[in-house]
């Protein structure tokens, strides 16, 4: 597999780097190619990262 490999998911980029460097390997970004979490284990805990990023905008438009 090449690395880093992208995902879209809600608007958002999951990014897998290489695991053979480092054991947590999925960050998110946003579209614009900034990093909007840390070096998570699995791209599940990028989700609920995500999720909860997207519910918090929401949260302050109602």
């Amino acid at each position: 597999m090449d690395y880093p490999a992208d995902t879209a998911y809600r608007g958002f980029i999951i990014r897998q780097h290489d695991p053979a460097y480092q054991a947590n390997s999925f960050q998110g970004f946003d579209i614009n190619g900034n990093a909007i979490t840390l070096l998570n284990a699995t791209a599940d805990q990028v989700k609920v990262l995500i999720d909860q990023r997207l519910d918090q905008g929401s949260e302050r438009h109602n």
